[in-house]
């Protein structure tokens, strides 16, 4: 099993640089008239954000391609459990690997729907 799949698509991972970040939390925390603290919180909306190791322009051209809205998430990172997420691509780098191939390493991040 490998690391990420988007829609069944393997994504190779640099585990050292992926993870998951602190969750979007909808709902608050209010007072009660006696002082106690009470919590309206409803959701915890859970995002990782995950780096490749350098790719080949088509290697890379696939994985955007998956890129988008109600992508089914499975993988290691999650405990092999399918989560149905918005993955987007937040940056990257070029390089080059010979004088005539160029790479690229992507950066996604996946938020949970």
């Amino acid at each position: 099993m490998a690391y990420l799949t988007l829609d069944g698509v393997a994504v190779p991972c640099d585990t050292r640089a992926s993870g998951e970040d602190d969750p979007e939390t909808v709902g608050q925390d209010v007072r009660t008239f006696a002082g106690g603290l009470r919590s309206t919180e409803r959701i915890n909306k859970r995002q990782w954000t995950v780096t490749t190791p350098a790719l080949s322009e088509a290697a890379a051209a696939t994985i955007i391609a998956e890129c988008g809205t109600g992508v089914v998430c499975n993988g290691f990172f999650n405990n092999n459990v399918a989560v149905t997420c918005t993955v987007r691509r937040k940056g990257g780098r070029h390089g080059k690997a010979t004088t005539t191939t160029r790479t690229r390493v992507l950066v996604l991040v996946l938020r949970e729907e």
